[in-house]
């Protein structure tokens, strides 16, 4: 399983804190979690080498010792106290919100969108620092242990390779399917409609939901890029079930073809591990299966 979303973030608020400290004119423009452990984009007027690695590794250490809080401000005072702590970009991004998240190591400040924060690990990488000309990008991995940070940084480069974001390629943002691709993903949507057929249950659109039989329809909603970095697209195919039982979802899982792990979770290409099934649910998204079956070399 991967490390928390809590302690992901909190890894990457402490890089952000070591590069503030490190290059005191960068401006950040966004310090997150990933599905495996944490990124910041930010600029920097005077560029930046990749020695920064070494240096921002040996000073997050002697921040980690530091206090942290996390607290709820009105927007215009988060923008205000962001302002004060020279974050001009990072103000305008919470300056017209209602209330703002806000985290706070030692002197550092930043935005934090969530209610909890996990502090306790001691494997922390740096695995990259690449200069996309109009700002910089950090990505690293945090666990509770070390080994698990050593073990990733030894097979990253094979992880990424297997990323089905490194194999499909994109526009402005969007995804462009190969030829490949879309029949994979035409299979997907076939292999799911006949699975409800074959294990009893019947094909729906629209709201109202047939009442008295389990039933099934594909949705589109509104989903959204997510954080975690699983294709979670804008107007995402979801599969919406009604009474559907647990055996008929077994057999739907099975007719994936996935390598699946505790009877419902699939790992990705970093061996996060998703889950796909529970009670009454089959998948979070037709997209977010395809994305988990272009890394396992899926074809169907």
């Amino acid at each position: 399983m991967r490390p928390s979303t809590f302690l992901r973030a909190y890894a990457a608020s402490l890089t952000a804190a070591a590069l503030v400290e490190i290059f005191p004119k960068v401006t950040l423009l966004s310090v997150q979690p990933r599905r495996f452990g944490f990124s910041l984009t930010a600029t920097l007027p005077d560029g930046i080498s990749q020695e920064a690695i070494t240096y921002i590794e040996e000073r997050v250490p002697s921040i980690q010792k530091r206090p942290v809080k996390v607290f709820e401000m009105m927007g215009s005072n988060a923008a205000s106290f962001l302002r004060h702590h020279h974050q001009m970009e990072r103000a305008k991004q919470v300056d017209k919100q209602g209330i703002a998240q806000i985290i706070q190591i030692g002197e550092f400040v930043d935005i934090y969108p969530y209610d909890d924060v996990e502090t306790d690990f001691k494997g922390y990488r740096i695995l990259e620092l690449i200069d996309h000309k109009t700002h910089i990008e950090l990505i690293g991995v945090a666990h509770e242990n070390p080994e698990d940070s050593k073990h990733f940084v030894k097979h990253y480069k094979t992880y990424k390779a297997h990323d089905h974001a490194n194999q499909i390629q994109w526009h402005n943002g969007q995804p462009c399917f190969s030829g490949e691709q879309e029949e994979l993903y035409f299979s997907l949507i076939c292999c799911w409609r006949q699975w409800v057929k074959d294990n009893g249950g019947s094909l729906y659109r629209g709201p109202l939901i047939p009442k008295k039989e389990w039933s099934a329809t594909l949705a589109i909603t509104p989903g959204g890029p997510g954080h975690e970095g699983l294709l979670d697209m804008h107007n995402a195919t979801t599969a919406c079930l009604n009474n559907a039982p647990m055996a008929a979802i077994e057999k739907g899982l099975d007719s994936l073809g996935l390598k699946i792990v505790d009877k419902t979770f699939a790992p990705d290409a970093y061996g996060t591990l998703w889950q796909l099934a529970d009670k009454n649910t089959f998948f979070t998204s037709i997209e977010r299966v395809f994305a988990l079956m272009i890394e396992q070399k899926i074809k169907l």
